[in-house]
Order: structure tokens, then sequence, then C-alpha cells
């Protein structure tokens, strides 16, 4: 359900995404409803870092915990400093068909399985369809393309984009996008297609109501892994105008907001020392490639820090998160 073994609080692309996840929390909070007063629903992982964080961020302080592996759940009841969490043992699907909150609510979804796309489309689709006005949720998905066929050895490029095709929309059922062309399947154009498949099965949710389903934030990164990650509101037209909301809540002066979903911001950052760190942190807010080579010189290169990863570093500068050794 959440990648139990996996130490998400060392990953600084999901550290950045999640830190942005909680600007966009206060930035609602802040001019639009109340996030103080929500209940979060997550899956929390074995360090339950995002729980922290969350409440820390937004004092959010009537939380559940959601986890299938029983060990998984011991480590967290272990780990978790909080005493405001609800620790269930069950699966995400059937903890989404028995969901019936009287709370506002924040709900992050964050999955890893490629290969149950077609049950985590259907599970966005059947939690949106029970969120109320002003509910925020999270949907993260695996975007490796290379998930969708493995043992490709000997098969040409063309085969290889048909095999592809025809597993992708094999997983993703009744949320297939219109338009899919062979390009959607190249790794730096799948999260794209993926996103829209995201947004057809938000909008699935709330076909039957009044309900409207307003994209806030779209990311993709990659720690080992390419992830995609997509945030939205509902809003129910009789209570908010959906035209004004980006500008009402200010999230349309926001550089990270994505109120369309056309396509996700990607976050790629560099690992890098404190040294490296401090040079590039110097040239900002306005560095350049060209003058974090001439500060690193040769460190600036394909084997070393990547151009296109000082470049993302100019973006998330102010986040890049610090990981430091303490004595405890």
């Amino acid at each position: 359900m959440s990648g139990g073994n996996i130490a998400y609080h060392l990953r600084p692309n999901k550290a950045v995404e999640r830190s942005l996840f909680l600007d966009v929390l206060n930035r609602i909070g802040r001019t639009s409803f109340n996030i103080s007063d929500y209940q979060y629903i997550g899956f929390g992982g074995p360090f339950m870092e995002d729980f922290k964080a969350i409440h820390s961020a937004t004092r959010i302080s009537n939380m559940v915990c959601i986890e299938r592996d029983p060990v998984v759940q011991a480590r967290q009841k272990f780990n978790c400093p909080l005493s405001c969490v609800k620790f269930v043992l069950q699966d995400s699907s059937t903890y989404i068909d028995e969901f019936n909150s009287e709370f506002p609510t924040v709900v992050w979804l964050d999955f890893t399985s490629p290969g149950e796309l077609k049950q985590q489309l259907d599970d966005t689709a059947k939690l949106v369809n029970k969120l109320a006005h002003g509910d925020i949720f999270k949907v993260t998905l695996n975007a490796s393309v290379a998930a969708l066929r493995e043992g490709t050895a000997g098969l040409s490029p063309k085969e290889l984009v048909t095999l592809r095709r025809q597993e992708f929309e094999a997983r993703v059922g009744a949320d297939k996008p219109l338009t899919i062309t062979d390009a959607d399947f190249r790794p730096d154009k799948f999260p794209t297609l993926l996103l829209h498949a995201v947004h057809l099965a938000a909008k699935r949710g709330v076909n039957a109501s009044n309900l409207v389903v307003q994209p806030l934030t779209a990311f993709v990164y990659s720690d080992g892994t390419m992830m995609l990650t997509a945030t939205g509101i509902v809003l129910d037209p009789a209570k908010t105008n959906v035209p004004t909301f980006p500008q009402d809540s200010r999230l349309c002066h926001w550089p990270f907001a994505r109120m369309d979903w056309q396509y996700p911001l990607e976050i790629d950052l560099p690992v890098l020392s404190a040294r490296e760190r401090l040079a590039l942190e110097s040239l900002q807010p306005n560095g350049t490639v060209a003058q974090a080579k001439n500060l690193l010189g040769e460190l600036i290169a394909p084997e070393g820090i990547p151009a296109k990863s000082v470049n993302s570093f100019g973006t998330y500068y102010r986040i890049y998160p610090e990981f430091v050794r303490v004595s405890l």
C-alpha cells in the first residue's frame, strides 16, 4: 500500500513535493477554508513522516492512518510521535468503501504499485464520490513507463510502444484518455498521460452530483522510481464561485499551482554536498547554469551535477531539504 520498507524521509524530491503540498494546504487555509479543523487520512509509511509534517504545518489533530501490513503498522505505532492518530489495519479499497465522514477532510492516497493502476483509479473515483464541498484529495502513482512492460530485450521501439500501449489501456480501464499517441510512452511524456487518467477518474467521481473537481497541483519526480502526484479540491458551485476560485484563493499567483492538470511540474533535484549546496544557493534567486559552471567548473556535468538539476535547484532551493546527522 505505502511502500513499507522505503525510507521516504531521506528522499529529497519527495521531501520537496511534500513541502509544496503543505504550502497549498496552508494557502487554501488562509483564503478559503479552515484547514486546521479538517481531518487527515493517509498511509503514513513506517516512519510517519507525512503525519508529523502535516500536523506541524496545519495543526490538524484528527488523523487516520490506514495500512494493510500488520508489521508496517507496528512500526508506525512505535514511531508515531503524536497521540491524535487513529490506526486502521485495512487496505485502502475497503476503507474507501466504508468511508463516510462527518468532518471536512484531506486524503492522501500514496500508491506505489504500478500493476494495480486500475484499482487505484477506481479507488480515486470512489473516494471523490464520497467527498464534500471543500474536501481535498491527493493521489500519488508510479509513473515509470518501463513498469508497463518488463523483459524488452529483442523488441523494436515500435513493438515496445505497441505492447506498452496495450498494457496501459488494459490497466487504465474506464479512465483512458481520449487521445493517446506513441509519443505518450516516452519516459518524459508518460506522467502527463497518467495525469489525464487521474483527472478522468476524479471527474467520474462527481459525475452524479453537482460538485466539481478543481485541480490544484501536479508534480512528477524520481528518487529512484518516477512518481506522479495530483492534488485537487471538491467544490460546490452553489457555495463557491468555481471560475474565480483560482483568483479568490490567490493560487493563480503561486508559481507551483496547476489549476488545469494539463501537465505536471517536474522536481529533479541534484544530490549535493553541503559545500555544493551553499555554492549554488549563493547564486540565487536568479542563478543560471552558466554561473554555476563558472563557480563549480567540471562539477556541472552529466556525470556530476546535471545542468537540468541545477535549473531545478534554482526553482526549489528555498525548500531543498537538509539531512543532518544527530546524536540522541
